[in-house]
């Protein structure tokens, strides 16, 4: 899925060595929206870096190895606080609750 995120941001990046990707990964501050007057109290998504990067440099090594280089070296991933009951706010046609 691809989207658009805004707002302030915390960074992470690494240089993969075996693979030559730059692997960036960023995420929220703080909550925005109604994320952030839910009942449930704040939810952060930085403390997810290091296993969102480690996700994607193990993808980049699998796709190299069956596919061959990406065209770009850089990679940029973002992640935000998904609720079920922004759901439909957050990604409008994504329901897999219905079978």
């Amino acid at each position: 899925m691809a989207g658009f995120n805004y707002g302030l941001f915390k960074s992470k990046q690494l240089q993969d060595p075996d693979t030559g990707y730059q692997i960036e990964f960023y995420a929220n501050e703080e909550p925005a929206g109604p994320i952030s007057t839910a009942s449930m109290g704040a939810m952060y998504t930085s403390g997810g870096a290091d296993r969102a990067i480690a996700f994607a440099q193990n993808s980049t090594r699998i796709y190299d190895a069956f596919f061959g280089k990406l065209p770009s070296t850089r990679i940029a991933l973002t992640q935000r606080v998904a609720v079920a009951a922004c759901k439909d706010v957050l990604a409008p046609g994504l329901d897999n609750d219905k079978k």
